[in-house]
Formats: C-alpha cells, structure tokens, sequence
C-alpha cells in the first residue's frame, strides 16, 4: 500500500490541477440563461471572465473538494486492494452479478451526491470558503436545514435520479462492451480463418474498432445532458417549509465577515426564488428557455475526461 500512496496523491493532485478547466465547464453548464437567443456566453469567455473578475483564486475554487474527494475516495479502494488510478466503474462492471448491479449503483449515487453538491457550490460560490475552518466552509455551503437534517440533500428534487441514470448508463455501457470485446477476444482465431484474405481481415478489424470508437462517443455524449441537470439541480439549496426567517448565503456570509472573490458575477445563476422542481421539471425549462442546445454544453469535455481516465488506466 505505501507504494501507491505516491499515485494517490499523483492522482489527487492531477484532478486539483486540471479545475481551472474543469471548473469553467462547471460554470458554464450552470449559467442560466433565459432564452436560446440571450444565452451568449461560451466556454472560454466564461474563462476569461472568471480569470478578469475573480483572478487565479477563482479559477482554483474547487481545488479543494477535488483533492480530498480523490484522496479520501481512492484512499477508501486501496484499503480493499483496488489501484488508486483505476477507474471502479471499469473493475466493477464487467464482473459483477445483475442482482448486485442495482446495489453497487444506488451506493455509488449516496456517495457521489454530496460530493457534487460540495464542488458545485464551491465553484458557483462568490465568497472566499475557509478551508482552514471546515465547520465555517460546511456552514457556507449547507443551509441551516440541511445541517440541522443531513439526510434531506438526498431529497433536493432530481438530483439522486440524475447521478443513479449516470451510473447506471455508465455500468450498463462498460458491462456491454466488454461482453462484446470477451465475446470477439475469444473466438479470435476463428474470425481469423474466416477471413483467409488479410485485406478483408483488416477491414473487419478496423470497422469493429470504429463502432466500438463511435459507440463510446455516442454513450459520452449521452452523459453530457445529465451532467448538466444534476449540476443546475446541485446548487439549489434545501429548507425546512416550517422553518423561521432563514438565513441565505449572503446573510451568513456578512455575519462571519467572509470576502468576496469579485462584486461582479461571471455567470447568472438559475434565479433560486424559481426553483426546478424535479429532474423532468429542469430539462424541459431548460429546452423551453435556453433551447436544447444548453443541455450539450461541453459535451466534447465528456469525452476528453473520459479518454485521459481510460489512458492513465491503461498506463
């Protein structure tokens, strides 16, 4: 185990230093706007933006999360012998039972939704969280009705159903891949007398390999619409009805004297007065006022993240 605990924090350090990008692909998915027409901001001039109002601070916002989320996440699968840079989801799928699938994926969507609604706030934010004093940084970023109740961030409308469909779309698509790639490595040598011209041969190999390509696209691609409802779901924050005069986030904020990263906003946040009320309610008022293009935003980020995973996998 301490020989990897150098490609732990390898790994660790290697997502904290990639949230520039990360980050601003966050906000992007994030901005709200309210129609197709005035959406105008793309991925770099949120970059910029974020850069010129809020400087270097602000584009490492999530450095934070995303270093201990990596560090305690990857830590947790060395105890049981699993590689700190391997991808579970990939160890997972292929060799798993179907009756423990459904376990193995509801499980996955416990851990990751408080995970997601720490990077997301934290990247949305615009005060300074105060990582030194985690019980200030979970006071900014929980209301006082999910401290006081930590279960009902599960019940932030949407958001559980959006990550269990993007595990299980994951596991599905990886399960089936594989079967298929077991399927053609195993009877290989009778594909290959089959095929006695080497000209066929090739051509066959090449045009498996380019569904293959081309289905693995397609499934990254997929991803991408749930990727941007559960971030626009995350950052809605969760009140008790009964509760009395409860304090926003500005409020806390000026109580304990916290900075503000710049007085002017990068992106426009979905106005919290009109809160999605579900995952169906948030895909269709994001088609009906941004346009249905909103929900691809960044899609080719899906892919690059997903190709550097499957590489350093492999290396």
């Amino acid at each position: 185990m301490s020989q990897k605990l150098p490609l732990l924090l390898l790994s660790a350090a290697a997502h904290a230093a990639v949230v520039p990008l990360s980050g601003s692909v966050l906000r992007y998915r994030a901005h709200s706007s309210r129609s197709a027409a005035s959406f105008g901001f793309g991925f770099w001039r949120i970059f910029r933006r974020a850069y010129e109002f809020e400087g270097w601070g602000g584009l490492y916002k999530g450095a934070v999360p995303t270093f201990l989320g990596v560090l305690i996440f990857r830590g947790s699968l060395m105890l049981v012998k699993v590689h700190p840079t391997f991808p579970l989801m990939v160890m997972a799928a292929p060799q798993m039972e179907l009756i423990e699938s459904p376990f193995f994926i509801l499980i996955s969507a416990l851990i990751e939704v408080p995970a997601q609604i720490v990077l997301v706030r934290t990247t949305l934010t615009n005060y300074k969280i105060p990582w030194y004093n985690p019980i200030l940084a979970l006071r900014m970023l929980f209301s006082p009705s999910e401290r006081r109740c930590p279960w009902i961030i599960y019940l932030t409308p949407g958001l559980f159903l959006s990550i269990v469909l993007q595990f299980a779309m994951q596991f599905i698509v990886i399960r089936v891949s594989f079967m298929l790639g077991s399927l053609v490595w195993n009877n290989w040598s009778q594909y290959e007398a089959h095929f006695k011209n080497p000209i066929t041969f090739t051509l066959f190999a090449l045009t498996g390999m380019l569904a293959i390509t081309l289905a693995f696209l397609a499934y990254t691609v997929l991803l991408t619409p749930l990727k941007v409802i559960s971030i626009r779901l995350a950052q809605q924050r969760n009140w008790i009805t009964d509760e009395v005069d409860p304090l926003s986030e500005v409020d806390e904020a000026e109580a304990y004297g916290l900075p503000v990263y710049s007085v002017d906003e990068v992106i426009r946040i979905h106005d919290a007065t009109e809160p999605y009320l579900g995952f169906i309610d948030c895909y269709h008022r994001i088609v009906e006022q941004e346009g249905w293009r909103a929900l691809y935003r960044a899609w080719w980020f899906s892919i690059v993240s997903q190709v550097v995973m499957l590489l350093l996998w492999m290396s």
